[in-house]
């Protein structure tokens, strides 16, 4: 792994969905990122972020454009989100140097879930609790959980490579 690659997973390769700013959060691997300016890593760190919130969202917008019986509606929401997630993120993350080996990346993931299942939902639960937010603590809670699954597929998963 070099060192961009190890900076980025110390630092919570996935805190990035926090909004905080995180030096090379989503790189990966490729050398063009090291390349990259500290600045312009942070700056295709908060777009790749915007792209994939884009993406979601605008998923979940047609969903509900077809259940209005809106489908022309839907069909623009779709088609936009394809472009944030296949060119637009797409792009920056090639730049960006995201996506490594195999290997890599099964380690960045697990990496994440990680984090997510032992720190960020953690926390997030008990901040939720804390202010009375009872079903956000219990969905942050149940989050958690399936974090740690996904940690443990993606460590067998890699336990398997050859």
């Amino acid at each position: 792994m070099n060192s961009f690659w190890t900076r980025a997973l110390v630092t919570g390769a996935f805190t990035a969905v926090l909004g905080t700013p995180v030096g090379g959060a989503f790189a990966a691997s490729a050398l063009a990122a090291d390349d990259l300016s500290p600045q312009t890593r942070a700056d295709l760190d908060q777009s790749m972020r915007g792209e994939a919130l884009a993406n979601a969202s605008y998923r979940l917008y047609a969903e509900q454009a077809r259940q209005e019986g809106l489908p022309a509606v839907a069909d623009l929401f779709e088609r936009t989100a394809d472009v944030e997630l296949g060119e637009h993120f797409k792009e920056e993350a090639d730049l960006a140097g995201l996506v490594g080996t195999t290997r890599d990346n099964l380690s960045a993931a697990i990496a994440g879930e990680h984090y997510e299942a032992e720190t960020m939902y953690p926390t997030f639960a008990e901040r939720a609790e804390a202010a009375g937010d009872t079903e956000a603590a219990t969905r942050f809670a149940h989050n958690a959980k399936d974090e740690a699954d996904h940690a443990r597929a993606f460590e067998e998963a890699r336990n398997q490579l050859p």
